[in-house]
């Protein structure tokens, strides 16, 4: 996002492991506030970018990739985007994202509908959320806008129209972004790539839900509500997400150790929304705008007992707090988990931006 653009002071690019020691050692010393950047994919103003008072912490040189001999974990260098990491996996019979698959072939289509048929593929969603809980293999995206609804399967084995998305195949497509085909996770990551034309600023919010078709269709209904107003304000657009995540997922990283998260067992949905536009004079508008939305998602789901607290960090605006949505007890547990690698408390004090275990300013 152009919000994220700001002058760093310093720009450090440490190329290994001693040396971001010995950046830390300096910003430890003079009390120096720093931001760190991976990907800077976060839209979020302050949290992979810094102002002309502090240093910027580039980790872009940190890019080695190596997979065990056992092919069960890849060691990914802070500084690699998920297309290289893809790219070093192909013909190695494993997959980053899936687990091991045999062949490493996916099965994905990216079709577009128009905005009329979206009810119908709300309708479909749910049905496909129910049979997803016996078949861990499939994944989607769902992502309506003012005019259309792009709706992306995905499936971990080389197979012609899995049956576990047979709820989408009576709804007739406007246009096949990617056609049904079979590759690898890095034709499907290249295929879900869009380009942006001409500087951007975005904003994001989170939300998460159970599963339930009557408000799904009423979020949808708030969110086209809000994107025609927005639209026509500020000429920029809105674009929302239903993310289905299964119970089996969440069964499966408890067996893998748990995570902070945590998510009950059971289908869930995680919505988010993004607003995009231009003008620095819709700024203030714009988070307004998606703030006001996801607080509608969530007193939309609270009217009928649907809501849930856990927030996905990865889609939460700067304004929201994912890290005490995960309850008392999850927070507790990062705190502690702080306090042991960083007991200086240099990345909760020193740190520009992020989701920080000290900020009670949300």
């Amino acid at each position: 996002s152009e919000l994220c653009w700001l002058p760093a002071h310093c720009i450090l690019a440490p190329r290994n492991t001693k040396e971001v020691s010995l950046i830390l050692k300096i910003v430890t010393f003079t009390h120096a506030k720093f931001a760190v950047r991976g990907g800077g994919h976060n839209p979020n103003p302050g949290w992979a970018s810094i102002g002309s008072t502090g240093l910027l912490i580039d980790l872009y040189l940190l890019n080695t990739l190596e997979l065990s001999r056992d092919k069960r974990t890849i060691s990914v260098g802070s500084g690699n985007r998920w297309s290289d990491v893809y790219r070093y996996l192909n013909g190695t019979g494993v997959s980053a994202a899936g687990g091991r698959v045999p062949e490493v072939g996916f099965w994905f289509q990216l079709s577009e509908y128009n905005a009329s048929q979206t009810p119908d593929l709300l309708a479909a969603l749910v049905k496909y959320q129910a049979a997803a809980e016996f078949d861990s293999k499939a994944g989607m995206t769902f992502s309506p806008t003012q005019n259309t609804t792009t709706v992306g399967l995905l499936y971990a084995a080389p197979v012609d129209k899995p049956s576990v998305f047979q709820s989408f195949d009576p709804l007739p497509v406007s246009k096949h972004l990617v056609p049904p085909t079979t590759g690898t996770e890095e034709d499907m990551s290249a295929a879900y790539s869009s380009p942006t034309t001409r500087p951007t600023k975005y904003d994001i919010v989170a939300a998460s839900t159970h599963v339930d078709l009557e408000l799904y269709q009423d979020i949808y209904a708030a969110f086209i509500a809000a994107s025609g107003e927005f639209s026509k304000v500020t000429g920029g657009t809105m674009q929302m997400s239903l993310q289905p995540l299964t119970s089996r997922s969440v069964v499966k990283g408890r067996e893998a150790g748990g995570n902070a998260l945590g998510l009950p067992i059971m289908p869930i949905n995680w919505f988010t929304a993004v607003v995009s536009w231009t003008a620095d004079e819709h700024n203030q508008l714009a988070h307004e705008t998606i703030i006001r939305l996801g607080r509608m998602v969530e007193d939309l789901a609270k009217s009928r007992n649907l809501s849930l607290p856990q927030l996905n960090p990865n889609d939460a605006t700067f304004s929201q707090d994912p890290l005490h949505s995960f309850g008392s007890g999850k927070f507790a547990g990062l705190e502690a988990v702080s306090m042991a690698y960083d007991p200086g408390r240099v990345f909760q004090t020193l740190q520009n931006g992020g989701f920080l275990l000290g900020d009670r300013s949300h």
